[in-house]
């Protein structure tokens, strides 16, 4: 048994080492990407998955307060229920995970002292002693129970995507600071995949299956102060936070969906930091005042197709509408330039680079859509959001215009952000509808991407989905990354998406401000400071 754990833990390290490294050639970050799969406080700082308070006058007028516009609110205010970056970002600074990520997407140890994959079925992980929640309640085994038990029993609803990434099968509580994670098959990223898994404070959530709303208690360096629902969520200093105080005392996220209100709320000293400014007003942000930040790309854009709905059932017809669109042109005129055409689905190091994208040919479409049988002046709607993603609503006009070219008659429909996820989850979407996913940087975490339970679209591969079930489980680090490279090509190759690019990440912020986002988009403050 004792060669077995150890040839568990090798495979381990080995297959982290293909999936991690050169994450952080794509950050500012200068941190060395993380080899290990025991993550170890002594030798990995925990992440900053903070952040600061709460509703404050501009920093002008009160330089401990910070402002940050976002282009839309949390889904919820329960950790459980959760799944956009946005969310993850405003609860991050309340509640806390066991492992998290660094700045560069590395696994960092948090909550959690070290995590040791001791079989092939078994992750132990250590927890971290002395911390408190907010409530004054103790962090321990029995708070990693209580949040388990409410993503896993089947007396919750919780739907959301994160669940099957770990083969949960059972957690065990081996003392008051060890539990042990038990899996269905190996899970050998289960240290990163439990990046979304925020510990929730026993007292008040222990046994409640439905979201807990107007309260809220972790152990993060915030604490829970009021949230409007599409206005704003603030936050006060947790003055007996367990690694020291922020430099914020009070911390808001305001809703602007209107990324040139945003601009505008800056450059008026009325936010402090925004989030995804147009490009063509980029310029504007540097001011005497104010100071644009960049991140690098990390987030696939795409319109989702939907393959429940004929003719888009038919793959020649997904195909053509992927040789349909000019991207460098519209890239060019909406991104300046700035996107990052991809083939393959992964985010960097692990994107297959194999193949192109799908080069821009309006003959080849319509061929395609001839051979489908596919009747000129069909009615399609494409549906969109607006100031979630980068200029997504003039994307999304653009493509349709380029549609219309290939004999579509197409209507453009904007849309509020729970709008859309309603009718995703509802099956009840238009023809396209366009989503930016970031977030993975472990490649089997992109994988999950086109299929049905995020795209929510209707498309099913059977060759894709045996690899992608093989490959949550594959200890070998060739096989895994041929599993990579060809789950990759599948889904060029069968076009769930109308494939577009990887979206530039840009910030405006007030001078003075000492910040920088994490090339997974999350906008992290514990550790931002402010000087004249």
């Amino acid at each position: 048994m004792k060669g077995n754990n150890q040839l568990g833990r090798v495979l381990a390290v080995l297959i982290v080492l293909v999936t991690f490294a050169g994450c952080v050639n794509n950050s500012a970050s200068t941190q060395q990407p993380s080899t290990q799969t025991e993550i170890n406080a002594e030798s990995n700082e925990p992440a900053d998955e903070s952040t600061a308070p709460t509703e404050a006058p501009p920093l002008a007028q009160a330089k401990t307060d910070l402002i940050v516009a976002l282009g839309m609110d949390t889904e919820t205010m329960d950790p459980a229920w959760i799944s956009s970056t946005t969310s993850l970002t405003i609860l991050n600074h309340i509640f806390e995970p066991l492992f998290g990520l660094d700045e560069g997407a590395n696994v960092v140890a948090v909550l959690a002292e070290d995590g040791t994959m001791i079989d092939d079925l078994t992750w132990e992980i250590k927890l971290r002693q002395g911390i408190k929640f907010h409530s004054g309640a103790d962090f321990n085994s029995e708070a990693v129970r209580v949040t388990f038990d409410r993503w896993f029993n089947e007396a919750s609803n919780i739907v959301v995507r994160y669940k099957e990434d770990i083969n949960f099968e059972s957690l065990e509580v081996v003392d008051d600071y060890t539990v042990r994670i038990h899996n269905t098959k190996p899970c050998p990223t289960l240290l990163y995949n439990l990046m979304p898994f925020l510990i929730a404070d026993p007292t008040m959530y222990d046994g409640v299956y439905e979201p807990v709303q107007g309260q809220a208690s972790g152990t993060g360096p915030y604490k829970f102060v009021e949230w409007k629902r599409d206005d704003h969520f603030a936050m006060e200093i947790n003055t007996d936070y367990w690694q020291g105080e922020s430099y914020f005392k009070t911390l808001t996220f305001r809703s602007i969906p209107e990324a040139s209100t945003r601009v505008s709320e800056l450059l008026a000293g009325s936010v402090d930091v925004i989030q995804n400014p147009p490009i063509d007003q980029i310029e504007k942000i540097e001011t005497e005042n104010t100071k644009v930040i960049v991140a690098p790309p990390g987030r696939d854009c795409a319109l989702i197709i939907n393959c429940a709905l004929p003719p888009f059932d038919d793959v020649r017809v997904r195909q053509a509408l992927n040789y349909a669109i000019d991207k460098d042109a519209i890239n060019n005129a909406l991104l300046a330039g700035k996107g990052e055409m991809y083939a393959g689905i992964c985010l960097p190091p692990n994107e297959n680079k194999d193949f192109e994208p799908y080069p821009y040919d309006l003959v080849k479409a319509r061929e395609l859509l001839d051979a489908a049988g596919v009747p000129e002046g069909l009615e399609i709607t494409l549906e969109t959001t607006t100031g979630r993603y980068v200029r997504e609503k003039e994307v999304t006009q653009a493509v349709a215009a380029e549609l219309d070219k290939i004999g579509f008659k197409t209507k453009v429909e904007l849309l509020d952000y729970s709008i859309q996820a309603q009718r995703r989850d509802s099956r009840t979407t238009g023809a396209l509808n366009f989503i930016g996913l970031g977030g993975y940087f472990s490649g089997v975490g992109e994988l999950n991407w086109p299929r049905d339970i995020v795209s929510q679209n209707g498309w099913f591969n059977d060759e894709y989905e045996e690899k992608y079930e093989a490959i949550k489980s594959e200890m070998n680090p060739a096989a895994y990354q041929q599993l990579l490279k060809d789950c990759q090509q599948i889904a060029h190759d069968d076009a769930p998406w109308l494939y577009l690019w990887r979206q530039p990440s840009y910030y405006g912020a007030i001078k003075g401000l000492n910040w920088a986002p994490y090339i997974n988009e999350f906008m992290l403050f514990r550790k931002a400071t402010y000087s004249e």
